[in-house]
């Protein structure tokens, strides 16, 4: 027998590190995975998250570096 499937939201909490009103908001705008976060044009995730310009570049650069720590085989 398998393991749950992690919710979007628990994926985000876990991976990128922030808080659960954000993480939620984000599932609930239709984002299902750390790639979406990462490289969805940056017009989608500031509407989506409604953060500032600069938080969201700081959200897709820790999105980035998980991604490629998951790929080098680093992740935490």
């Amino acid at each position: 027998m398998s393991a749950p499937e992690e919710s979007p939201s628990a994926l985000f909490q876990r991976a990128l590190k922030i808080p659960a009103a954000l993480a939620d908001r984000l599932d609930a705008e239709g984002f299902t995975s750390i790639e979406e976060v990462a490289y969805v044009p940056l017009a989608e995730i500031l509407e989506a998250s409604g953060l500032d310009s600069e938080a969201v570049h700081e959200l897709r650069r820790i999105a980035r570096l998980y991604l490629l720590n998951v790929e080098l085989g680093r992740e935490d």
